[in-house]
């Protein structure tokens, strides 16, 4: 695997830019801690691995962004019981997200969609997301 270059801030925060990441996975995220937040702006990605984002892999407690890129779809599972609050797939060509993609996000507020190809959602019960506060699908 290449080396990616990686912006490290304060809060701890990740941000990787302009960097050629065709699938998000597991092997990507060596973290020693919990990460508040993950940011992927351009990096061509078009697959995420399933558990990418899990407790076990990569703790991200606040805010996953993954915009700019080329993702097509979303896997069941993607975003399983995860505690981040913000998800932002903005500007992709996702046209697939699959039942179950977003189950159990209990503390997520803002869900962006925006600017993709998505045609058809289906969420099982918003009944869950007793906490979200936005949701951005704008085409």
């Amino acid at each position: 695997m290449e080396e990616i270059t990686v912006t490290w801030h304060k809060n701890p925060k990740v941000i990787v830019e302009n960097q050629y990441i065709p699938t998000l996975c597991c092997a990507i995220f060596n973290l020693k801690s919990d990460i508040k937040s993950i940011s992927f702006d351009n990096c061509l990605i078009e697959d995420i691995q399933e558990e990418c984002f899990s407790e076990k892999v990569a703790n991200v407690t606040t805010n996953i962004e993954i915009f700019n890129n080329k993702l097509t779809s979303i896997k069941k599972d993607t975003f399983r019981n995860l505690k981040v609050q913000d998800i932002y797939l903005k500007n992709n060509l996702i046209e697939v997200i699959e039942d179950d993609s977003f189950l159990n996000l209990t503390e997520l507020i803002y869900l962006d969609l925006s600017f993709n190809k998505v045609r058809t959602l289906k969420i099982r019960s918003l009944d869950e997301y007793t906490k979200l506060w936005s949701f951005n699908f704008a085409i």
